[in-house]
Order: structure tokens, then C-alpha cells, then sequence
């Protein structure tokens, strides 16, 4: 959808969590599928974080152990924690998102709750509102 508004959304992450297609970092990829849209593919998020507007993270799920064993916990909150220090690369206007649930300490640090520029709670708690409407809606 951010396509349609001349917007080409980074998409951050290790080559070992993404499909083969997305293994172009620094270039724009066109996603499969009917919705047909675009992505800029980049595997370093220190590359990029002082340009972003929102930063959308997404948990590491470790119950799909296959695609993150390739990849160590450690080496992951190295390069891509939003910490203390990344907190100061990000721009003051830029919003700071999540789905939830959270892996505190693997995804983001505690420091990253306390900044005004943090919007998971906020989120989480709209998603779970917005959910609980669907089903409602769905059981009439």
C-alpha cells in the first residue's frame, strides 16, 4: 500500500531470515504475489536507521527454531536490537512500533520503552481491541 504513495519501505534483516528472492541488499525488490509491491531489501539496520520515519519491528520467533538457528541470538542483538545507542542514531520525528509480543532484550531493551517515541504499548493494546471487535463482530 505505501507504493501507491511513491513509498519504497526498507526491509531490515539478516539474509538468514529472509527468503532467497530478498537476498539483494541495498536494492528493490518486487514481492511476489497479487498484491504486487516493492521493498528495499538492507541487512543493516545502522545503515539505515538515522532516514527512517517509523521503525516497525518484528519478534524473533523462536518457536521457529529452523530459519533462526542459522543465526544466534547473539550475533542478532548485536546487529539488530534497537538499544540505547541506536535509539541516538534515530530521528526525534521517527515512531517506534511492534506487534507484540515483545522478546525484551533480544528485540528491544527497556530504554526503548521509556523513549517518548515509542509506540508498542500503544499498539498492542489497539490490536487487541481491534481483535476482540473482529471476533465480536464475527459471532453475531
Amino acid at each position: 500500500m505505501l507504493n501507491r504513495f511513491g513509498i519504497v519501505p526498507y526491509f531490515i534483516a539478516p539474509p538468514e531470515l529472509l527468503p532467497s528472492f530478498m537476498h539483494r541488499s541495498g536494492e528493490i525488490v518486487d514481492v511476489p504475489g497479487e498484491a504486487g509491491f516493492q521493498v528495499q531489501i538492507n541487512y543493516a539496520l545502522d545503515d539505515v536507521i538515522s532516514s527512517l520515519d517509523v521503525l516497525m519491528m518484528l519478534r524473533i520467533q523462536r518457536e521457529r527454531r529452523d530459519a533462526t538457528a542459522k543465526l544466534p541470538i547473539a550475533e542478532f542483538t548485536q546487529n539488530y536490537q534497537l538499544n540505547a545507542a541506536r535509539l541516538q542514531k534515530l530521528p526525534q520525528s521517527a515512531l517506534i512500533m511492534h506487534p507484540g509480543p515483545v522478546n525484551r532484550g533480544v528485540e528491544v531493551t527497556d530504554q526503548v520503552f521509556a523513549d517518548p517515541r515509542c509506540e508498542i504499548v500503544e499498539q498492542v493494546r489497539n490490536g487487541l481491541l481491534m481483535r476482540m471487535s473482529v471476533l465480536g463482530h464475527l459471532l453475531k
